[in-house]
Parts: C-alpha cells; sequence; structure tokens
C-alpha cells in the first residue's frame, strides 16, 4: 500500500507544472508562451497579481516539468522574455537631470520606444540606443550634437520608410535631428522547429536545398555535354574495328570450279 502511494506521488509530482518567469507584464508573458508554443512545448501563463491602481497586472509562464530545461534553452536562444521597462521620466527633463538619473531616465526612454516600434504589426523586436551627451557650457567645440541608433527585427516587410522611423524616433527626443537617427533593418529569428519534426540531413538534399537557382541547369548542361562525348566516342571506336572494304573476299564467279 506504501508502495502504490509512494509511485502515485511520484506521478502527481511528474504531472506538476514548472515556473519558468514570474512578475511578467502580460505583453511579455505572451511573448515567451507564443514562442515555447510555436517550438512545440505546451506552455501558459498565470495571474500571479491583478492590477491595483498604477501597479499592472503581472503574469507567469509555466510548463511541464518534463518541457522545463528544453523551454529555458529556447527562451534563452530566443532572448525572451525581454526586460520590464521602467518607468519613464517626461523627455523635456532629461536635460536636467544629474548623473544616475539622467541615464536611468535615457534607459527608460530607450525602451519606451522600442515598444512603440514593436506596436508595428511588421516589427518582431526593436531596440533603440540613444547617445544623450551632457551639457557642457564650457567645451571649446560647443555642445556635441545627440545622435540615436535603431535595430528592428522584421517578421514582414515594413510599410514604413527608414526616414519616417528616424523621425519618430527623433520627435520623442529633445534636441534630435532625425538626420541623426540611423535605422537598420534585419529579418526576424525563424521560429525553432516543434519537437518531432525532422531536421533537414546535411547531405545531398540539403545541398540541394542550398543551391542557388543557376547551378541546377549547369549540371543538366554538363550531363547532356558529356552523354553526347561517349556516343562519340563509342561511333567512332565501332567505324575504327570494321575491317576495310578492300581487304574483303570477293565472290567467285557463277559456274566456274576451283581444280585440284
Amino acid at each position: 500500500m506504501g508502495r502504490a502511494a509512494l509511485l502515485a506521488g511520484l506521478a502527481g509530482l511528474g504531472g506538476c507544472d514548472a515556473e519558468l518567469y514570474h512578475d511578467l507584464p502580460e505583453r511579455r508573458a505572451n511573448e515567451a508562451v507564443l514562442a515555447l508554443r510555436e517550438a512545440g512545448v505546451r506552455a501558459d501563463k498565470r495571474l500571479e497579481q491583478r492590477a491595483v491602481g498604477p501597479r499592472p497586472a503581472s503574469f507567469a509562464v509555466t510548463v511541464a516539468q518534463a518541457d522545463e530545461p528544453r523551454a529555458l534553452r529556447l527562451l534563452a536562444e530566443r532572448g525572451l522574455p525581454r526586460a520590464v521597462s521602467p518607468p519613464a521620466a517626461a523627455a523635456s527633463s532629461l536635460l536636467g537631470l544629474p548623473g544616475d538619473g539622467r541615464a536611468e531616465a535615457v534607459t527608460a526612454l530607450q525602451a519606451r520606444l522600442g515598444e512603440t516600434l514593436e506596436s508595428l504589426p511588421a516589427v518582431q523586436e526593436a531596440r533603440v540606443h540613444l547617445a544623450l551627451p551632457e551639457p557642457e557650457p564650457l567645451h571649446p567645440l560647443g555642445q556635441l550634437r545627440p545622435t540615436a541608433s535603431v535595430l528592428l527585427r522584421l517578421r514582414a516587410p515594413l510599410s514604413l520608410a527608414a526616414a519616417d522611423v528616424a523621425l519618430l524616433v527623433a520627435r520623442a527626443v529633445p534636441g534630435l535631428d532625425a538626420a541623426d537617427v540611423a535605422v537598420v533593418s534585419t529579418p526576424a529569428l525563424a521560429a525553432p522547429s516543434p519537437a518531432g519534426t525532422p531536421e533537414p540531413s546535411p547531405g545531398m538534399a540539403g545541398a540541394a536545398a542550398r543551391a542557388p537557382a543557376w547551378l541546377l541547369p549547369l549540371l543538366l548542361s554538363l550531363c547532356v555535354a558529356l552523354l553526347g562525348v561517349c556516343v562519340a566516342l563509342l561511333a567512332a571506336l565501332r567505324v575504327r574495328r570494321r575491317p576495310p572494304a578492300s581487304l574483303a573476299p570477293s565472290p567467285e564467279p557463277a559456274g566456274r570450279r576451283a581444280f585440284p
């Protein structure tokens, strides 16, 4: 009886869910759950704390205990869940904040701008980096101009031009000109293949899938040319082995008999 209870307890323990991350906003939890489900891992989000006043609701991401190592590896490969952005200070007060407070405000503003760009349907991930020099009235070259760079990971072609993205970022930062904003876009990371789906073999099939479009017609042309050379060689060999017509024995006339 005790052994049966122990086995039942172990079975129940194996069926429990493991909590991967907690205290996440709903958007970050949804991103992690979606990435895991696309990879074939059963994942769910659980409400930890309801929204209270200015504090938003928080969620936890859970998976089956057997899937915990694979789920953690998949999320680490995709950089999920992303860091929660701190509360942003007013952009107009950035120039007046000292030292650490200024750095925290810039970090918060970068995160808010990234979230704004991620609201576009084609953008999977957006990172904004701001270089805002501190005021230096005694600098011999005068005040340095602020600059910014934007990295976009796109799941589809972006409907906005790079100049529009630069203008959007520049309008949110005091003193930043759109001409000083560099925008770089790259394709989004492919979703991991679900469990049980065979990976493409690194043999001939994988090489053919990676081959350029012009390679197959070239190989076919070479095969046809090689076949023609072989046929020509066989025909020349047959002609060479055939005996000359002058050496062939002439037939005897009719009615002529050979004498001993």
